[in-house]
This record gives structure tokens, C-alpha cells and sequence, in this order.
């Protein structure tokens, strides 16, 4: 139960309207959330993107292949391709 905007009165959060004054009761709008929350994921994904450095998402390919091709207990050879990969990448980087 809410009170009406308008008179006050106690009415149903299901109702349309105020049973006294007439009044329509004001219903949240779900589709802002349905829409603006995937727009406003997407935008942040896609600058996140930009924002990582070239050499990184090289590194981070290097390690997604190794990581298909290396069995399980192999798995620290990914990891030290992985930190060759990124090392390389800012030697180069910095020149």
C-alpha cells in the first residue's frame, strides 16, 4: 500500500488509479533498464578494449592458443609464454 500523490488516500501498489480522487498512480518504466543497461555494457566493454595496450592482447592470444593446445598439467607453459609475451611487449613499448 502507497499513499496518493494527489489526496493521500492509501491505495494498492497494483492500482492504476486512486479509488477517491481518481488520480493515475505513476508506474516505474522498465524499459530505460532493458535498454540503457546493455548500451551503457556495451560502450564500457568497447572503451575497456581501446584501453588495453596492443602488446597485452597479443599476450593474452599467446596464452588463449596455448591454453587449447596444452593439457592441463602443461598449463604453466601458457603462463610463462603468457610473461615472455607481455616483457617482449613492453621492451618494445619503450624504445
Amino acid at each position: 500500500m502507497v499513499a496518493c500523490g494527489e489526496c493521500g488516500t492509501e491505495i494498492s501498489t497494483k492500482a492504476r488509479s486512486c479509488p477517491k480522487c481518481g488520480a493515475v498512480v505513476p508506474h516505474a518504466k522498465i524499459w530505460p533498464w532493458v535498454v540503457g543497461v546493455p548500451v551503457v555494457l556495451a560502450i564500457a566493454f568497447f572503451l575497456y578494449g581501446f584501453s588495453i595496450p596492443e602488446y597485452k592482447a597479443k599476450a593474452m592470444e599467446v596464452r588463449r592458443v596455448c591454453e587449447r593446445i596444452a593439457t592441463p598439467d602443461q598449463r604453466y607453459v601458457c603462463d610463462q609464454q603468457y610473461q615472455q609475451a607481455i616483457e617482449d611487449g613492453l621492451a618494445k613499448s619503450r624504445k
